[in-house]
């Protein structure tokens, strides 16, 4: 049987005997008794392998109850979701700033001045070609003309 489920039925005729432990057992926050049992046996073995009796461990589970250890439980989990939760609004705060800082370029305007710009790559526009770009070049024919425009020039320094 898993530990939990021990503990559970434990706790559950327990509260059937005992007024101060149904009083205060919520088994909603089962979980976080089972957590103070796992840290309870860490201390107790310090750090060992090993193993711990089980009337032990059912009285951990009930002095977590009756001792108030599910007020200090859940004032930690609270305290470890709001850490959670700052430290994924700080990853997402970095990971924004990045994106902005790999996409932040500057820019000259009009006047020629420096201007702060976002480049969006997929909207940039490739600058249009004149009407001499567009032309193709393929091969050009040989007449008398460009002929005697290449025997012109001579490579030797011979006019």
């Amino acid at each position: 049987m898993e530990l939990k489920e021990a503990i559970k039925k434990y706790l559950d005729g327990q509260v059937k005997q005992d007024a101060a432990i149904a009083e205060k057992y919520a088994p909603e926050h089962i979980d976080l008794c089972i957590d103070y049992i796992h840290d309870m046996a860490e201390k107790d073995l310090d750090g060992e392998t090993g193993a711990v009796e089980d009337a032990v461990v059912y009285k951990w589970a009930r002095d977590f109850w009756l001792e108030g250890h599910l007020e200090d439980a859940l004032k930690k989990k609270e305290e470890d979701e709001k850490e959670e939760k700052e430290r994924e609004e700080k990853r997402q705060k970095e990971k924004l700033a990045g994106k902005a800082k790999k996409t932040s370029v500057k820019k000259k305007d009009k006047d020629g001045k420096k201007a702060e710009g976002i480049a969006d790559k997929a909207a940039e526009v490739p600058p249009e070609k004149t009407e001499d770009e567009t032309k193709s070049v393929g091969p050009v024919p040989v007449t008398e003309e460009s002929v005697s425009q290449a025997v012109q020039t001579s490579l030797f320094g011979e006019d």
